[in-house]
C-alpha cells in the first residue's frame, strides 16, 4: 500500500515538472548590442523557442522608421538608413500560452568621415613655412567619444587640436602645423583615430606637396614685369635727360682751360645750359620721330586695306558686267517681245541716221 502511494506521488510530480516545462520558454535578441554608422543598414532579430508564440517590438519613440519581418519562431526588425535618431533600446516580446518574455538589445550611432589633408599655400617655395591642416568633419557619437588626429613627414608633426561643434552635436576636428623644408615633392600623412572606449575607428589620409624652386621663382618674377618694375625702367631711360649729362660731369671734374686760368662757376654754369638742352632737344626729336614712323605706319595699314576693299569691289563689278554682257549675247534672240520691239525700234533709228 505503501509502495503504491510513492509510485503515485512520483507521477504527480513528473507531470507538475512537465506541464511547467511546456508553458515557461525564452526569448533572445540577436545582436544584443550594435555600434553603426550614420546612413548605413542595420537589423535586430528576435527569436523564442515557443511555437506559435506572437513576438512584437517596442522602442523608446513612436517616430522610428522601421519595417519587421515574421520568421520561423521570430521576427526581424530592420532599418535601411540609420539616423541619429536611430539610437537608444529595442525590446522584443514574445507571449506564448499564458506567459509573456521580453529581450532588449541596445543601439549606438556613430559619425567619423575620412579626413582631409589641406595646405597654405597652396603653392610654397622650398624653405619657406607651410601651414598643414588635417580635419575630420561631421563627428558625431551617441555616447562619450575622442578624437587623436596625428601629422606625419618623415617624423610626427606637432601642433594645436581645435574642435567645433554645431547646435546638432555635429563638430569638426583639426589638427593644424607648420613645416618648414625644402626639397622638390613631400609626401604628408594624416592618422585619425576614432574611440567610444569600448570600440576603436583609425582613418587615414595622404598628400604629396610639390614646392618651388627658389630660383625658378625668381626668375619668373623677372620674366613677368609689374608696373612698378616698367616704371623704374622708364624713369631710368628718361635719367640722361632729368640728371646731369655725362658731358656735365667731365666739365665738371676739369674745371680749367686750355691755358691753364681756372674756370667760374658762372662760366661752367653757362656752358652746361645748351649741353642740357641739347640733350633735351635729342630726347624730344627722337620720341617725334617715334610716334611719326608709328603714325605713318598705321596710315599705311589703312590705305592697304581701303586700297584691298576698292580693287575687290571693282572686280565684282567687271564680273557681274561681262556676265550680263555674256547673258545677253547668248540670249537676246529670247528677249520678251517688249524689249524686241524697243531693240528693232533703236536699229531703225540707226539705219536712218546712216541714210
Amino acid at each position: 500500500m505503501a509502495h503504491q502511494q510513492h509510485h503515485l506521488l512520483v507521477r504527480c510530480l513528473s507531470l507538475i515538472l512537465l506541464g511547467t516545462a511546456v508553458h515557461a520558454h525564452t526569448v533572445s535578441i540577436q545582436p544584443n548590442k550594435r555600434f553603426v554608422e550614420l546612413g548605413s543598414a542595420f537589423n535586430f532579430s528576435c527569436s523564442t523557442d515557443c511555437p506559435g508564440a506572437r513576438v512584437t517590438w517596442v522602442t523608446l519613440t513612436d517616430d522610428i522608421d522601421f519595417t519587421t519581418t515574421e520568421i520561423n519562431l521570430g521576427n526581424v526588425l530592420s532599418v535601411s538608413s540609420t539616423l541619429e535618431s536611430h539610437a537608444g533600446s529595442y525590446t522584443c516580446t514574445s507571449r506564448c500560452k499564458q506567459s509573456s518574455k521580453r529581450a532588449t538589445a541596445t543601439l549606438n550611432v556613430f559619425s567619423f568621415p575620412d579626413p582631409v589633408l589641406s595646405m597654405a599655400p597652396l603653392n610654397p617655395v622650398s624653405g619657406q613655412p607651410v601651414q598643414v591642416n588635417c580635419t575630420v568633419t561631421a563627428v558625431y557619437c551617441s555616447l562619450e567619444y575622442k578624437v587623436d588626429i596625428k601629422l606625419f613627414r618623415e617624423d610626427e608633426l606637432s601642433g594645436p587640436m581645435y574642435e567645433l561643434c554645431d547646435e546638432s552635436i555635429f563638430c569638426d576636428h583639426t589638427l593644424s602645423a607648420t613645416d618648414r623644408t625644402g626639397g622638390k615633392r613631400v609626401n604628408y600623412r594624416c592618422l585619425a583615430e576614432f574611440t567610444d572606449f569600448i570600440h576603436t575607428i583609425n582613418k587615414t589620409a595622404n598628400a604629396t606637396l610639390h614646392f618651388q624652386d627658389t630660383g625658378v621663382v625668381e626668375s619668373k618674377q623677372d620674366t613677368s614685369p609689374t608696373l612698378a618694375s616698367l616704371t623704374s625702367r622708364a624713369a631710368t631711360t628718361m635719367a640722361p635727360i632729368t640728371d646731369t649729362s655725362p658731358v656735365e660731369s667731365a666739365i665738371t671734374r676739369e674745371p680749367n682751360r686750355p691755358d691753364g686760368t681756372p674756370v667760374s662757376s658762372k662760366e661752367q654754369a653757362t656752358s652746361s645750359q645748351p649741353i642740357t638742352k641739347s640733350s633735351q632737344l635729342e630726347g624730344s626729336t627722337t620720341q617725334t620721330q617715334d610716334s611719326r614712323e608709328s603714325n605713318m605706319e598705321k596710315a599705311t595699314e589703312e590705305v592697304s586695306k581701303f586700297t584691298t576693299s576698292i580693287v575687290g569691289a571693282s572686280a565684282t563689278l567687271l564680273l557681274s558686267i561681262v556676265g550680263i554682257v555674256a547673258y545677253l549675247y547668248k540670249y537676246g534672240r529670247k528677249l520678251p517681245p517688249c524689249l524686241r520691239r524697243s531693240q528693232r525700234k533703236e536699229n531703225t533709228d540707226k539705219l536712218k541716221e546712216v541714210l
